[in-house]
């Protein structure tokens, strides 16, 4: 019924629908190409290598039996300078847990705190520079493998990428780093002059 009273007008009405069809339709596939072309580069450009992984532990009190030890930890990671920079939220995550050796293998007894990383720190950026997570506190029972009660006698940190980071990247390693110490300590008490966190070097 509307071609036939006004062929010409309806002709035009189709016309600029037809371009603003067309328009949307360009947005769109814009949008998809820029969406594919990040994910593209999400997934095979953004990868960061781990050449080191350094921890220090400050304990503030003489370990106790039957009570969590409260202690600093400072950690610094550097890269491999081929590494890509990233940046996000939840990029990283941090586990603490004794281990019966330096592999830092998780036996049935030891004691495993998944993320020691505090919130802010678990989005520190990789931009070309060692990542330093400063001066953290911490709680860990380590009294049992301080005095060697038990065979658990090493204290380990695990450095791996985050269970849900906000931008997609690969880790290498991509089980993540390990760094153990020897923590038994068949002395209870440091020798004089010394502080307790002299008996961990």
């Amino acid at each position: 019924m509307t071609l036939q009273r006004n062929g010409q007008g309806t002709q035009r009405m189709i016309y600029l629908v037809f371009n603003i069809s067309y328009l949307h339709e360009v947005r769109l596939f814009s949008h998809l190409l820029t969406f594919f072309i990040i994910c593209f580069s999400l997934k095979f450009l953004f990868k960061v290598y781990v050449s080191r992984f350094d921890v220090r532990i400050s304990l503030q009190s003489m370990p106790q039996p039957g009570q969590p030890d409260n202690m600093k930890v400072n950690l610094t990671v550097q890269f491999h300078n081929i590494s890509s920079n990233v940046e996000g939220t939840g990029l990283w995550k941090v586990s603490m847990y004794d281990s019966v050796n330096d592999e830092g293998d998780i036996g049935e007894g030891s004691q495993y705190v998944e993320q020691i990383l505090p919130e802010p720190q678990q989005s520190e950026a990789y931009l070309g520079t060692d990542v330093v997570f400063e001066q953290f506190d911490q709680t860990f029972d380590i009294y049992p493998a301080f005095s060697c009660q038990t065979e658990y006698q090493y204290l380990c940190l695990k450095f791996i990428k985050g269970d849900n980071p906000s931008v997609n990247f690969e880790l290498h390693p991509s089980s993540g780093v390990v760094a153990c110490m020897y923590i038994c300590r068949e002395q209870e008490e440091p020798p004089p002059g010394k502080s307790i966190n002299d008996m961990f070097m």
